[in-house]
């Protein structure tokens, strides 16, 4: 009787470890909303390229391209984005490549891209209303 009990939380904690192995965006996070925070750093014209995943249950860490319009405020720009991923989404481990505003193929299509991809994953993800 016990084990029909603990079911549904077994298969939530089966789930939310496939999903983990698999390389997801922690459930708790919304690659989106981050991607239109970093977005609205000073400095930053788009993001693409944008990947987040845990790698371990307390550590998460986050890579993008970022397009600027000048490379000469990249420190700037940087400690900006680095202090925005700390401080809302306790994301610490970030790896981010400036990109010189028109200067890419990818960077002119940076907006649609970050908004495919967070379809994409949203849709292999169980509706759970625990996105911020």
């Amino acid at each position: 009787m016990s084990a029909l009990l603990n079911t549904p939380p077994s298969l939530k904690l089966v789930r939310e470890a496939f999903h983990g192995l698999m390389e997801g965006v922690p459930l708790h996070l919304s690659l989106e909303e981050i991607g239109l925070a970093m977005s609205g750093v000073e400095g930053v014209s788009a993001v693409h390229d944008l990947h987040i995943w845990s790698l371990t249950a307390e550590r998460i860490a986050l890579s993008a391209h970022v397009v600027i319009g000048r490379l000469d405020s990249w420190p700037e720009t940087l400690a900006g984005l680095q202090a925005l991923l700390a401080q809302r989404y306790d994301i610490e481990h970030v790896t981010l490549q400036p990109e010189i505003d028109g200067q890419t193929r990818a960077a002119a299509s940076a907006p649609r891209v970050v908004t495919l991809y967070a379809e994409h994953h949203s849709a292999q993800r169980p509706a759970s209303g625990r996105d911020r």
